[in-house]
C-alpha cells in the first residue's frame, strides 16, 4: 500500500484529502438513504465503488479548495484584525498574529498581492518543516470539509423534514467549522512567528519572484527591524531581475 501511494506521488495526507469528500458524501447519503447506498455499493462490485469514492473526492476537493477554503482564509482575517490592536501601522505590525498582515503592514505587499505573497512563502524553501506545515493544512482542510459537508446534509434533512437528524447534523456542523476556525488560527501565528524571525530572508524571496517591486522595498528601508544594508541589497537584487527580464535594448 505504501509502495503504490509512492508511486503515485501521493504522500497519505494527500490521499486522504483526495478521497475524504467522497467517503463524506457516502456516509451522508447513508444517513437519509441507506438501503439505496448499500444497493449501488453492491451494483459497483467493492472495488469499483471505491475507485469511484477516490474520483467523486477528488472533484469535491478540488471544488472545496477552490471555493470554500478561499472564503475561509478571509474570514480567519477578519478574525485577526478584529483580534489585533491596531494601534498604528508599525504596533499593527509587531502584534499581529496574521502572515498576511504582516506581509503587509510590516513588509510593504500590496493588498491585493499579501495571499500570493503568503503562498509563494509557504511553498517555497522559507519554511524547514514542510512535512509537518502541509499535514497541518491538510488536516485542518478536512475540518473545514467536514463542516461544509455536515451544514449541507443538515439543510437536506431539513428540506425533507428530517428536524432531529437536521438538528443533530447543524451542531456537528458548527463545531467542526468552531474547531477549523481556531487549528487555522494556532497554524497562521506559528507561521507568522517564523516569518518575523526572518523578515529579510522573506523579503528576499518575494523581491526574486516578482511580489515585492522596487518601490515598496525603497518604502522599508527605513523600517527599525531592517538595516539599510540589507535592504540596499534586495533593491540591487530587485533591479538585476528587472534588467535580465527586459533584456538588452538595441540601439
Amino acid at each position: 500500500m505504501n509502495k503504490t501511494i509512492t508511486s503515485l506521488g501521493l504522500g497519505f495526507s494527500r490521499l486522504l484529502c483526495f478521497s475524504y469528500g467522497g467517503f463524506l458524501l457516502v456516509v451522508c447519503a447513508a444517513c437519509f438513504a441507506p438501503a439505496k447506498v448499500k444497493t449501488l455499493i453492491d451494483a459497483l462490485h467493492p472495488s469499483l465503488a471505491i475507485l469511484a469514492v477516490v474520483v467523486i473526492g477528488s472533484a469535491i476537493y478540488i471544488l472545496h479548495h477552490t471555493i470554500v477554503m478561499p472564503v475561509h482564509h478571509l474570514l480567519v482575517g477578519w478574525f485577526f484584525r478584529v483580534t489585533d490592536k491596531s494601534g498604528g501601522i508599525r504596533d499593527l505590525a509587531e502584534s499581529t498574529s496574521s502572515p498576511t498582515i504582516y506581509l503587509g503592514e510590516a513588509l510593504g505587499v500590496a493588498p491585493k498581492r499579501r495571499t500570493a505573497a503568503y503562498n509563494v512563502l509557504r511553498h517555497s524553501n522559507f519554511f524547514t518543516n514542510k512535512e509537518s506545515l502541509e499535514a497541518a493544512h491538510a488536516e485542518n482542510g478536512l475540518l473545514v470539509m467536514t463542516g461544509v459537508g455536515l451544514l449541507i446534509a443538515a439543510l437536506y434533512g431539513l428540506a425533507h423534514r428530517n428536524f432531529l437528524l437536521a438538528l443533530v447534523l447543524f451542531i456537528l456542523a458548527v463545531i467542526f467549522v468552531a474547531a477549523s476556525f481556531k487549528a487555522q488560527m494556532v497554524q497562521y501565528s506559528i507561521e507568522c512567528m517564523a516569518i518575523k524571525e526572518r523578515p529579510v530572508e522573506a523579503m528576499n524571496i518575494l523581491v526574486k519572484t516578482g511580489i515585492l517591486r522596487t518601490e515598496d522595498v525603497e518604502s522599508m528601508i527605513e523600517l527599525e527591524h531592517l538595516k539599510d544594508s540589507q535592504a540596499m541589497e534586495l533593491l540591487e537584487q530587485d533591479q538585476a531581475r528587472k534588467e535580465r527580464v527586459e533584456g538588452p535594448k538595441d540601439d
